[in-house]
């Protein structure tokens, strides 16, 4: 199915195509880093109770933006880090990227979509949770939260659908500067208090 992408204010709105469980991976992460991009952009309403992120993977290429793309913003936690892409009109997260790999992690709160539409999600890196391990959850990954996307991922770069995207230009150059957070940023939010 073809799902509708939309921002916290709708001044972004995009779509999402071949939407499913056959060709969509979804997890829940509890990892100190995406927690601290979630802190950064003063969005800890998206983080579960354990202090997760919902996060559905697809390919780049099936994701569109038909209005508002130059709100999009580039975060690095870390010169090396993810691409942690957002909407700076509302501060909601995006997607997550990497060069090169033909996958978006969007955020789950952008896809207009019921959770039947999409895969059960693996909960991941559960030892890193707020409060404890969270039912379900894995404390690093497991080979199956491992197995499932890197088949995907693979199909997805057979198939050539890393573009278009509006993320990348054809030379894998992001569309956007990314903003890098310095040592102490990186820090402050690892000291935050649901961090």
């Amino acid at each position: 199915m073809d799902a509708v992408l939309r921002c916290r204010c709708e001044r972004v709105v995009g779509v999402v195509s071949e939407l499913g469980p056959r060709t969509t991976n979804r997890c829940i992460c509890y990892c100190h880093d995406c927690r601290a991009a979630a802190h950064w952009l003063d969005r800890p309403d998206l983080l579960d109770a354990h202090g997760g992120i919902d996060i559905v993977q697809v390919a780049r290429a099936r994701v569109r933006v038909d209005r508002g793309a130059e709100q999009l913003r580039l975060l690095r936690l870390t010169p090396k880090g993810l691409h942690r892409w957002y909407l700076d009109c509302c501060k909601t997260p995006f997607a997550n990227t990497l060069p090169r790999v033909p996958f978006a992690g969007l955020s789950r709160c952008i896809i207009d979509a019921p959770d039947d539409a999409l895969p059960d999600p693996d909960r991941i890196h559960g030892g890193s949770a707020v409060g404890g391990m969270p039912p379900g959850a894995s404390r690093n990954l497991t080979l199956r939260a491992i197995a499932r996307p890197a088949r995907l991922f693979a199909s997805w770069m057979i198939h050539g659908l890393a573009h278009p995207t509006p993320l990348y230009d054809r030379s894998e150059r992001p569309t956007a500067e990314p903003r890098v957070l310095t040592d102490p940023e990186r820090q402050t939010l690892r000291e935050h208090p649901r961090a």
